[in-house]
């Protein structure tokens, strides 16, 4: 049987015809019901439906973009809209498929990964922007997650026969690579891009290459390096943005950022990075911005009206970037959890927003410590912002198979490390080991959850001897910092041991001496500008307190 309505187009009346069984007829109505907004959101977006009619068909098995009788699973129609996205992604493959096509099987992404993407987006035109959002922020996770396993590295193009229609890896990962192309380009740079290439290669196959230069074309924004690292890399970048430093200029704020950038997977280093990073006010104002650089480390600087409490890297999560990430909002005194990161408020007077990131990759800046190996696979980004009074505790497991690049036998005793931003040192604080924690799983239990990273690393007791080692109960000051000539190092109680400065590289700068002391004074007039890290040994040579330091 056939169901028919009418799709009032832009340029002119599109028919609309779905075939069924007659058992299904009446499930139709309410499974097509948002059939002709899908249209006239993709028509807006992609440009005029190209075809002569809107046609579905029932079948047995599976779904298929045949021009004007589009093949849908019988289990679509089913009197809902549980699987409505099936509608709209093979409806948009009159545009990415059917219009234009790819040249070769290796770039079915241009077909498949595009059409997982329209049959997302959307529902910003059917159920607004924030169920899209949240749609995509779960897609996002899921695929971070999934590149970070050696297994699925290999690049977007150019892909195995046996693999082009490979879920994840072509459908999925395609989705989530268009979404961020589009966040790189800017929504409505995008678009406009898509409705050009659609109409100029209409009819046409197309490769990624000439995607890439007809985005290039119609923009007017340089998308080699985007295709560099997103489709021709295999694995997935790590761009990462940090505060360096703010400086008030007159009622504004001046705001220097370090930026990084890692690949996960492959020697690629990216070019003509483009990311996007939300500032958070004192009074919780945000404010976003798209940061540039080329290569592994930049800087750049950034004026805002107010100054900034913390950043967070892509706010919304929509970047295929290394990192998974999570905006909670602790509204009771229940446990909320992200992944192996937990978190319990044990007081509250009103909520507390919890943004963490998990990074994929290592912690930056290693602060070389004797004998302690700091996690190569992952560090976490928190940002705290409180809205009335609380107390909220933070917890991170181990074991040795997530920490297997550093806990490998009872010589390895883990601990936790932490920097409130990239200008300070990172350090061991304080912690209590949950009962039942062994050398190979354990959970850290620290209280007053603080803004700032945290990472997993190990001392070996093999080189330090059999005690456990914890945060020193006293901190290290290093002032003033930054120095241009002399710097003071200052301790809690008179002791004995040495002053250690170590530059970038890791290697040894100065090295001081001193006995029965609680500071020193140190000329860095002989040392190279830049960001160093300052270590305070025992008398045993063990490492006690280390900062960061940085020499104008």
């Amino acid at each position: 049987m056939v169901w028919e309505d009418v799709y009032n187009g832009i340029e002119r009346d599109i028919p609309i015809e779905v075939y069924v069984k007659p058992n299904q007829i009446n499930n139709v109505p309410a499974s097509m019901v948002h059939v002709k907004q899908i249209a006239a959101f993709f028509e807006e977006s992609l440009g005029t439906y190209p075809f002569n009619r809107i046609g579905y068909v029932v079948t047995s098995k599976g779904c298929m973009e045949h021009t004007d009788n589009i093949a849908i699973v019988s289990s679509v129609v089913d009197g809902t809209t549980d699987n409505e996205e099936y509608i709209a992604h093979e409806l948009s493959h009159m545009w990415s498929g059917n219009l234009v096509t790819c040249a070769e099987a290796g770039d079915m992404w241009l077909n498949e990964g595009f059409a997982q993407f329209w049959g997302v987006f959307y529902e910003v035109g059917v159920y607004g922007e924030k169920h899209f959002q949240n749609t995509m922020s779960a897609k996002v996770n899921s695929v971070n997650n999934w590149c970070n396993s050696s297994s699925n590295w290999i690049p977007l193009n150019n892909m195995p026969l046996d693999l082009t229609y490979n879920t994840i890896l072509v459908y999925e990962r395609g989705a989530v690579i268009v979404n961020t192309m589009m966040n790189y380009m800017g929504r409505e740079n995008f678009l406009a891009a898509m409705r050009q290439y659609f109409q100029q290669y209409a009819y046409q196959t197309a490769t990624s290459e000439l995607l890439c230069n007809a985005l290039t074309d119609y923009s007017g924004i340089d998308m080699h390096g985007f295709f560099d690292t997103y489709v021709y890399s295999s694995g997935m970048p790590h761009p990462y943005a940090t505060i360096a430093e703010v400086t008030p200029v007159g009622g504004q704020y001046a705001v220097t950022l370090d930026l990084r950038y890692q690949h996960i997977g492959d020697d690629h280093i990216g070019q003509h990075n483009r990311y996007e990073v939300t500032f958070i006010g004192p009074e919780f104002q945000l404010a976003t911005e798209m940061v540039e650089w080329d290569g592994l480390q930049a800087t750049a600087t950034v004026t805002l009206d107010f100054e900034p409490v913390g950043i967070i890297n892509d706010f919304n999560n929509n970047w295929l970037d290394g990192r998974t990430q999570s905006n909670m909002m602790l509204k009771s005194t229940s446990q909320q959890n992200f992944g192996n990161f937990r978190m319990e408020a044990t007081s509250l007077t009103d909520s507390v927003l919890i943004a963490i990131e998990n990074h994929l990759v290592g912690p930056y800046d290693d602060p070389q410590i004797p004998n302690l190996n700091m996690s190569t696979k992952h560090f976490w980004t928190v940002n705290r912002y409180d809205f009335g009074d609380a107390e909220v505790t933070g917890m991170i497991d181990f074991t040795n198979t997530s920490e297997n690049d550093i806990i490998h036998s009872e010589n390895d005793s883990a601990t936790l490390m932490y920097r409130r931003n990239a200008s300070e040192a990172w350090h061991e604080i304080a912690y209590t080991l949950y009962p039942g924690s062994t050398w190979k799983h354990g959970r850290f239990v620290f209280d007053n959850l603080q803004s700032g990273e945290y990472a997993i690393a190990v001392w070996d007791k093999a080189a330090l001897g059999t005690e456990e080692h914890h945060a020193s109960e006293s901190r290290m000051q290093v002032f003033p910092n930054p120095t241009e000539s002399q710097v003071s190092v200052s301790w809690n109680g008179v002791t004995d041991g040495q002053i250690r400065i170590i530059g970038a590289d890791g290697k040894e700068l100065k090295r001081i001496g001193f006995t029965h002391a609680d500071s020193v004074n140190i000329s860095t007039s002989d040392l190279p500008k830049g960001c160093c890290t300052v270590l305070r040994l025992g008398k045993d040579g063990s490492v006690l307190s280390t900062e960061k330091l940085i020499i104008k």
